[in-house]
């Protein structure tokens, strides 16, 4: 009897843990971007700056047609599994903060739609497995609400495996649409921000949108472990 509950147990026991959220991700990103900013403002690469205008006011002369062949790339691009923050950085880069989080938030959730659609469409549940092994998950989504697709947003897994864990789930339309755009917003702000720094003429203001971006980063990380910690709390009782 001792030796079947064993064997039972083992394969809990093999289980990997579940990958979770490093903050040194956070520390690597923001140096990266600080090494961008020194090599373009303080290295003979300086002269660069100027292409990189150029570059900008040639995206700029395409005006709104610029933005929707942007906005239908990401959006597909996105939908096809590539890193969401990524695309928020090359849009701040391109089209400045305002215009890139308009585009990036805009493409996010046509993409996460499209999947969310598509699986529901198909009927394919197969991501149903992976939500009943997830206790924070099944606590969370039990409510149905804008607030719950928030959440879920801030758990660390991709996007494609979140857009697909809420298809199976009983969430309507309207609350995945608004919970998926407000749990996007604060990475979104903070690559975007980021991105649009590279390549500022100024150097004062390109150092400021960066410690920006780094302080909502930081913000946004202790807001978003606290959900988590409260979430495993809860699912625990």
């Amino acid at each position: 009897m001792t030796s079947a509950s064993n064997d039972s147990a083992a394969p809990e026991a093999a289980k990997p843990p579940a990958a979770g959220f490093s903050p040194w991700r956070l520390v690597i990103v923001a140096c990266v971007m600080a090494l961008v900013i020194v090599v373009l403002h303080y290295s003979p690469l300086q002269s660069w700056l100027g292409n990189i205008k150029r570059l900008k006011e040639q995206v700029a002369a395409h005006g709104p047609m610029g933005w929707l062949l942007f906005a239908a790339a990401a959006t597909v691009l996105t939908a096809a599994g590539f890193p969401r923050l990524a695309v928020c950085g090359i849009a701040g880069f391109l089209f400045g903060f305002k215009t890139g989080i308009c585009l990036t938030q805009a493409s996010s959730l046509t993409a996460a739609y499209a999947v969310f659609l598509f699986v529901r469409w198909t009927g394919i549940h197969g991501a149903a497995d992976r939500l009943a092994s997830h206790r924070a998950l099944k606590a969370v989504l039990h409510a149905h609400s804008p607030w719950a697709v928030f959440v879920v947003r801030q758990l660390p897994m991709h996007g494609m495996v979140t857009n697909a864990l809420l298809a199976v789930t009983k969430v309507r339309h309207r609350d995945f649409l608004i919970g998926s755009f407000f749990g996007f917003l604060p990475y979104a702000v903070v690559a975007t921000l980021a991105g649009s720094g590279v390549g500022k003429q100024s150097t004062a203001m390109a150092w400021l949108q960066l410690g920006c971006a780094c302080s909502i980063a930081v913000a946004s990380t202790f807001a978003v472990l606290s959900i988590r910690r409260r979430l495993d709390l809860e699912a625990k009782r």
